[in-house]
């Protein structure tokens, strides 16, 4: 078995996640995104790429969801990466 915060087992959920989101499922893509999301803030530098990554990911879901203001504060951060 994986660890909780192995990387393998991000990428088996963003995998899930973008499943989800194509079949317009976006309450389970967002469930999905946001166990990533958990995952890479344990094992990942702050900074690192993936993390804008899935910040974006879960802005766009945020979005479809109607979600506005939570959308634009993840892809605030996604951005704040970034640079």
């Amino acid at each position: 078995l994986l660890e909780p915060r192995h990387p393998s087992l991000a990428e088996t959920y963003k995998n899930m996640a973008s499943t989800k989101y194509s079949l317009k499922k976006y309450s389970d893509a967002l469930i999905c995104y946001q166990k990533v999301l958990e995952i890479q803030q344990r094992s990942l530098a702050p900074n690192d790429s993936s993390l804008a990554e899935t910040h974006n990911y879960i802005a766009t879901v945020l979005e479809d969801l109607g979600q506005y203001e939570e959308a634009i504060r993840h892809a605030l951060i996604s951005v704040d990466i970034a640079n």
